[in-house]
């Protein structure tokens, strides 16, 4: 049974409303001041406040940011005859379900009443949810299950809350960059900004003025000074992903930040001191880079002060089911169909598939399989060439791969067009191909002449 707390100085309101909870099998206390409903807040818990805005002792905001303060489940409506725009703002940004303007009709009450108790029940339900959840999540969607896992991200935990560098080293594809937000989100510089850097994405030159920054004049189409990574990450954290392809000049420049906490721009001669804390990743093996010369040693040691090394997917297989059902479940209104779930049998597939592409890969398949998916869920016929042969398509000759994936790209353009009743533009959707790509592939298979 709902409780309500009604904390009103009118008696004659205050009988109404009890009378109307009461008839809805609500269990009702009342309070006829501030300091009264206090006291009655201070010894138990209600479901809701109802309360006046303007009562002898403690006003109707007091309670609110009490209640906000100590018991933040309680929904609270405030009520008031004073009422104005300012008064309405000031209550829902200190979190009141409602404010009401007097007179209104109970009916009008009991609505906002069952509103109120009905989203603090959704609340209570999806908090339970997540607690009995038998995989993990946390806010940057890292899900998990493995024993792997579990030391990665118990080591993301550790490492965290301290200031120091971390080297995450991982295959493509591992979650590197999920990784560095995680550790981002759960240190003291949640606050402050997360800027990331891709270093293989950029020429030497541009690197060095993306990170560093430059002043006017430095170069040609430098018209005006601009700030670098560093100085916008600046009492935050900065993401410098693959940072194995980082040029010799910026590994200079970069090995003097981490030393000196401090650096010039590019043309520049006057040093700009930053607060960063520094995440780098890397899919190669930087100690093999620097055995051959192509990466600093004493950077190096400057970046590998904490080292997180992330498994490949087929590492951790016992995570594959749940992170394929977590794409479904976040790409299938994309893709606009019905689909609930994969097929035992398409679920099978993908476990026995070793993933080269590890995360990402599995993301992109279930992706398309929400495309090409016409039922209620994804089927094997649904999954590429490569993981419906699974690990038989790597230990193949690169001859015989290729006939193998001719053979299964073949039934999958017969079988497409069957569902589409011969229909070859659909076909060709249904594929995720162009309709001249599908006219290609059917002359060279001998489907059509």
């Amino acid at each position: 049974m709902p409780s309500v707390l009604i904390a009103e100085d009118n008696e004659g309101l205050r009988k109404v409303l009890r009378e109307a909870l009461i008839r809805e099998h609500f269990e009702v206390e009342e309070a006829r001041n501030g300091d009264e409903a206090l006291a009655i807040l201070a010894v138990r818990h209600f479901d809701l406040l109802a309360t006046d805005m303007r009562m002898d002792g403690a006003s109707g905001i007091d309670l609110l940011k009490r209640i906000k303060n100590t018991d933040q489940e309680t929904a609270v409506i405030l009520m008031t005859a004073y009422g104005n725009v300012d008064m309405a703002v000031e209550a829902m940004k200190a979190g009141a379900f409602d404010f009401m303007s007097k007179p209104f009709p109970v009916d009008a009450f009991m609505l906002q009443v069952k509103k109120a108790l009905a989203q603090q029940a959704l609340t209570r339900e999806n908090m339970a949810l997540r607690q009995s959840l038998s995989v993990h999540y946390d806010p940057t969607r890292i899900l998990w299950k493995s024993p792997r896992m579990e030391e990665v991200m118990d080591l993301v935990k550790k490492v965290a809350v301290t200031n120091s560098t971390v080297l995450i080293q991982g295959e493509s594809g591992t979650g590197k960059e999920l990784v560095a937000h995680a550790i981002h989100t759960q240190s003291g510089r949640v606050t402050r900004p997360l800027v990331k850097v891709n270093c293989a994405v950029f020429s030497e030159g541009v690197l060095e003025s993306e990170i560093f920054g430059h002043e006017k004049g430095s170069f040609t189409g430098a018209h005006a000074r601009k700030p670098g990574r560093f100085e916008l990450a600046d009492s935050g954290t900065l993401f410098l992903d693959e940072v194995s392809d980082l040029p010799p000049v910026v590994q200079v420049k970069l090995l003097r930040v981490l030393q000196e906490r401090e650096f010039e721009r590019v043309g520049g001669t006057v040093p700009v001191k930053v607060d960063v804390r520094l995440i780098a990743a890397t899919n190669r093996d930087l100690r093999d880079m620097v055995r051959a010369g192509k990466f600093r040693e004493d950077l190096f040691f400057r970046l590998n002060v904490v080292t997180i090394t992330l498994p490949s997917l087929r590492e951790r297989k016992d995570d594959i089911t749940i992170l394929a059902h977590h794409f479904v479940e976040r790409y299938r209104t994309d893709a606009r169909n019905s689909v609930k779930g994969i097929n035992p049998a398409a679920l099978e597939m993908l476990c026995k598939y070793p993933w080269p592409g590890n995360v990402r890969e599995l993301e992109n398949v279930i992706q398309r399989a929400l495309v090409l998916a016409d039922g209620e869920f994804i089927e094997t016929r649904d999954l590429p060439a490569d993981i419906r042969l699974g690990e038989e398509a790597l230990a193949l000759s690169g001859e015989e791969a290729a006939k193998s994936r001719e053979e299964v790209e073949k039934a999958s353009i017969i079988e497409a067009l069957k569902l589409e009743k011969g229909n070859r533009s659909r076909a060709a959707t249904r594929l995720s191909l162009n309709r001249t790509t599908l006219l290609y592939k059917m002359k060279k298979y001998g489907l059509i002449q």
